[in-house]
């Protein structure tokens, strides 16, 4: 498995800590900060909405068609999507 660092500030890194040593005084054994990452990550990944709390909500449909309604600039000009997909224009078979 390859190392990598995780940068926090200070604060996150205090309350890190503190979860990590109150883990270890509830399951009466060391618990990794791999390990405590990974609980909060399968936790998050299993109740996204439990981990945004209150904040979360979902779309409402007059939100998600004004999104749907926002332009979008791709780079190019809509003709030129085949030409930039696939390297030609549609129809040629160069």
């Amino acid at each position: 498995m390859a190392a990598t660092t995780l940068k926090i500030d200070k604060a996150q890194k205090r309350r890190f800590d503190r979860l990590q040593a109150t883990l270890r005084l509830v399951a009466g054994r060391r618990v990794t900060q791999d390990e405590l990452l990974g609980r909060l990550l399968d936790q998050g990944e299993a109740s996204p909405e439990t981990l945004m709390g209150k904040a979360w909500r979902p779309l409402t449909r007059e939100e998600i068609e004004r999104v749907h309604a926002m332009p979008l600039d791709l780079g190019f000009k809509l003709g030129d999507v085949d030409e930039a997909v696939y390297g030609r224009k549609r129809g040629s078979r160069s």
